[in-house]
């Protein structure tokens, strides 16, 4: 769960007392970024890990998602999509949130290696019901769709 009261001295003892492995690496040579987050989630039959960064100081970028390097800006509400990396499903996708008059406010799309996996982030201008869910899951070579609200983001202009 969310929680306000987390910060940079308390973030650590929290982290253990919740069991959650934290690794802070420094590294003396030039890199793409200052500060990189990565957060790796295993489960018994999963693992994802999602790499994030501060562009500008202050402006939070997912920057990977399981291998796959994109720069994705957060907003309030999101889709978070895997699919076969084939013609027409940027279109499929689009044609979903017409539809149902859902505006895109940003897409954001990475992939693995032509014809591979493809991962998209899409920053959504209101929340979609669980029925619009199911059409993007039928969507041919849609493989996962997830729903992500960050209710604490400011919407953007």
């Amino acid at each position: 769960p969310a929680m306000d009261s987390i910060n940079m001295v308390n973030a650590p003892v929290i982290a253990r007392d919740r069991d959650i492995d934290v690794s802070i690496v420094n590294h003396e040579r030039e890199c793409e970024y200052q500060t990189l987050v990565r957060l790796t989630v295993k489960t018994e039959d999963h693992q994802l890990s999602v790499a994030g960064t501060l562009i500008g100081g202050d402006k939070p970028r997912i920057v990977d998602i399981g291998g796959v390097p994109m720069e994705a800006s957060l907003g309030r509400q999101m889709i978070y999509t895997v699919n076969k990396d084939m013609p027409g499903i940027i279109g499929a996708l689009g044609m979903a949130m017409a539809n149902e008059g859902v505006n895109i406010a940003n897409f954001i799309l990475g992939r693995t290696k032509p014809g591979g996996n493809a991962v998209a982030l899409l920053e959504l201008d209101k929340e979609i019901s669980e029925d619009v869910m199911g059409k993007i899951r039928s969507v041919p070579h849609v493989l996962e769709v997830t729903q992500l609200n960050f209710p604490s983001i400011e919407a953007s202009d």
